[in-house]
């Protein structure tokens, strides 16, 4: 009796996880790993070049219909950082809000089908040459912009420019949450920064 009562928790346990909404669809997905070294990779550019052709490449395959790069695919933990929001009152660093943060390509929202809620996608625009811009999540909108809308709306990481004034990232966009460390936690808040613009 004991090992039928254990294998049924653990079905409905299973039953239950698989009825989680992931924020994507993983069907027809297909991931893989990347990491370039050597004398090749001692500079931002070189990176973005590496990614932006072999994501040109796996695009021209026959049967791709989209490529997106990630710093961190969905349920595995990443990197996090904090940051504070543009004519708010100043805090001290250990209290701003932390997130996750996650660098995509251009077309990675529309490869992995992360719904966009409001404003565009990062694109082929968000590159070195053009104002830093930032995708948020819904969780990161309703917790930090609750009542307001998050569109134009600046942030910072903590990084200031030559001239020692911050470095602000303009809110261009709301995606859909995706569940990002494991199945059973809820959305966690995030950041996308374009990887053109941030290797």
């Amino acid at each position: 009796l004991v090992p039928l009562a254990g294998a049924d928790l653990l079905i409905r346990s299973f039953m239950r996880l698989q009825a989680v909404e992931l924020g994507f669809r993983p069907e027809s997905l297909l991931t893989f790993r990347l990491t370039p070294s050597g004398a090749n990779f001692r500079e931002d550019a070189q990176y973005s070049a590496f990614y932006r052709e072999v994501a040109e490449r796996a695009g021209a395959l026959p049967g791709v219909e989209a490529v997106g790069v990630i710093n961190t695919l969905p349920l595995v933990k990443g990197p996090t950082t904090a940051f504070q929001v543009e004519g708010r009152p100043p805090l001290t660093r250990d209290k701003w809000p932390s997130v996750n943060y996650r660098s995509v390509s251009p077309d990675y929202f529309r490869a992995v089908n992360v719904p966009l809620s409001k404003g565009r996608a990062l694109d082929v625009r968000d590159n070195e040459a053009a104002p830093l811009a930032v995708v948020v999540n819904q969780s990161l909108a309703r917790r930090d912009f609750a009542g307001e809308d998050p569109l134009g709306k600046r942030i910072n990481f903590g990084g200031t420019g030559p001239d020692g004034r911050p470095v602000w990232l303009e809110i261009v966009g709301v995606v859909g949450d995706v569940r990002s460390i494991e199945l059973n936690s809820v959305p966690m808040p995030e950041i996308y920064t374009s990887y053109l613009q941030v290797p």
